[in-house]
């Protein structure tokens, strides 16, 4: 059990009723929202498995007696977290009067962390149709290295559609081709020199660096932030006429 979640088991000696968690009042309050709500998912996990009751959770502390009562800044984070776990899907209600659940949602953020589960609401959310159809089910499960391969993939065929390339044109030279400074027919000829070489550097070096690699080698990446950049963007290329 975790120092942040430990004790929270309110339990009664005679009159006395032990402090829920091992925060202080001022640490629960200077904790950012996810991070305290994590502490509670925690909390629920550890301590109360299955199905458990937020009112009679978050009552433990009334009845700690808090300064300020109902309007205690401790209660007041306490809901702020309580609103973040419910709007991210990481708690749910299991159809029962006050009685919720860790959804399994919840259950991976606790093992893989907050930075997930921004992740996947990335993938989740204002991506190109195109591909994330393709990759969103790989990137779920975790297979971060098949997500940005097929992603990549992806934006290859568009490149190649909307340059009107021939069909064995691939990878980083389709990528030049189409972006060339000087010649590409993706690239607006009225921007600045630099600006036309930098999105030739941009679209080589993403196919460099996230699709041929997977092609060719076992490629492993344990960080769903940096799969979810190689193919979380609203479109598969631009095309500048």
């Amino acid at each position: 059990m975790s120092t942040a979640a430990r004790g929270i088991g309110a339990t009664m000696t005679g009159m006395t009723r032990s402090r829920p968690l091992s925060l202080s009042d001022d640490e629960i309050v200077g904790l950012p929202i996810d991070r305290l709500g994590l502490v509670i998912l925690e909390d629920i996990v550890e301590n109360h498995p299955g199905f458990w009751s937020w009112y009679n959770w978050n009552n433990a502390w009334r009845n700690y007696g808090l300064a300020g009562g109902e309007s205690s800044p401790v209660i007041q984070a306490f809901g702020e977290a309580w609103g973040w776990l419910q709007s991210n899907g990481l708690v749910a209600d299991n159809g029962l009067r006050d009685s919720q659940f860790v959804t399994r949602l919840g259950h991976e953020v606790l093992q893989r962390g907050v930075e997930f589960l921004g992740a996947v609401q990335r993938a989740s959310s204002d991506v190109h149709p195109r591909i994330e159809v393709i990759v969103r089910e790989q990137f779920l499960l975790g297979r971060y290295e098949l997500a940005a391969f097929a992603a990549m993939r992806e934006v290859e065929i568009a490149v190649r559609e909307a340059s009107n390339a021939d069909a064995a044109a691939l990878g980083v030279p389709l990528m030049r081709r189409a972006f060339s400074p000087e010649t590409g027919s993706l690239v607006d000829q009225e921007a600045e020199g630099g600006e036309r070489q930098g999105l030739s550097d941009l679209f080589a070096g993403a196919m460099a660096t996230f699709k041929n690699p997977t092609s060719h080698r076992q490629i492993t990446f344990d960080e769903p932030r940096r799969s979810c950049g190689s193919h979380c963007s609203r479109k598969p290329a631009p095309a500048h006429r």
